[in-house]
């Protein structure tokens, strides 16, 4: 079955977008495990953070909630990252990910209210 997909109301990718999500989340927990004993930390930035959920319509007034990218990243277990930075400019998008925030007392979770193009270009790398 096709699921439409959407984000705070907006139609979203399609069924590409939960293998995409799948192959992020298995390659997060590679990258973590191998650079398990590294001595620094690890930094995990979504410059295109939205509200770290999808919503998938599947059809006759049912749908079902994914994790997107950010949950994902905050899921990593065996190393998980020691900041996780989450830029964005969409209001709704931004309470969404403050809340995030806030479910997650102990880790350190930074959302930036900023346009995406203008956060990587202050990185200066």
């Amino acid at each position: 079955m096709q699921h439409q997909l959407a984000e705070a109301g907006a139609e979203y990718g399609g069924r590409w977008t939960v293998d995409k999500l799948n192959i992020l989340e298995r390659y997060l927990d590679a990258y973590t495990t191998a650079l398990k004993n590294a001595p620094f930390g690890l930094m995990y930035i979504d410059a295109f953070a939205g509200t770290g959920r999808v919503e998938l319509d599947l059809g006759q007034d049912a749908t079902e909630f994914i994790h997107a990218s950010a949950m994902r990243a905050l899921r990593i277990a065996d190393r998980p990252f020691d900041r996780i930075v989450l830029v964005e400019t969409n209001p709704h998008r931004l309470a969404e990910l403050r809340s995030l925030r806030a479910e997650h007392p102990g880790r350190d979770i930074r959302v930036i209210n900023m346009d995406a193009n203008g956060f990587l270009n202050r990185l200066n790398i």
